[in-house]
């Protein structure tokens, strides 16, 4: 298979199946194999159809992992398995700037699971600072780019602006008119 396009054939056999595999392993390590059966018989044609690797999709992907990764840190208590888990929350945040308002929450429900004997305070320690690490690559690239301190990506704001405002169309639209360039948001 030789010839320049070889990367982009391996990729479109390659994803899907990581993208069927990783939410049948969720399923599995939530609710057993009879939902895993169960799924495969009702949604199996869908876990193969998503092959474009898009925002969304690598956000449902990373969604998948960090629930995972959770369930697994919670059965085994694995300093690594706590620290993914953290690292694949922290890159959820940079994929869905909504996310954030997500974090407290999950951050509550693990406090709780330690007052039950269930979390160490170490792991709650190595949960965060793995979210750290999945946001520091976002954080050091605003403050040396922006001049600015910017936790996550830029772009909350803007996507609050075009989807969520009254009406917006969910499409593109400049926050000003005229000034449609990335660089410009900024400022607007």
């Amino acid at each position: 298979m030789a010839g320049p396009h070889w990367v982009v054939r391996r990729s479109a056999a390659i994803v899907p199946a990581v993208f069927a595999i990783v939410p049948l392993s969720t399923t599995y390590q939530i609710f057993g194999l009879l939902h895993i059966i169960a799924a495969i018989g009702a949604f199996g044609p869908l876990f193969m159809y998503e092959t474009l690797v898009l925002k969304t999709t690598v956000a449902v992907l990373t969604t998948n992992l960090a629930l995972l990764f959770l369930v697994l840190a919670l059965e085994k208590s694995s300093s690594r398995l706590w620290f993914a888990c953290g690292i694949a929350f922290g890159l959820l945040t940079l994929l869905r700037g909504t996310f954030l308002l997500v974090l407290p929450f999950a951050l509550m429900a693990l406090i709780l699971e330690h007052y039950r004997n269930r979390v160490p305070v170490r792991s709650l320690a190595v949960w965060m600072v793995g979210i750290g690490c999945g946001i520091l690559p976002a954080t050091a690239h605003n403050a040396v780019a922006a001049m600015d301190f910017i936790p996550t990506t830029y772009q909350g704001g803007t996507m609050f602006f075009i989807g969520n405002r009254h009406g917006g169309s969910g499409t593109y639209e400049p926050l000003r008119p005229g000034r449609g360039h990335p660089d410009q948001e900024k400022y607007d």
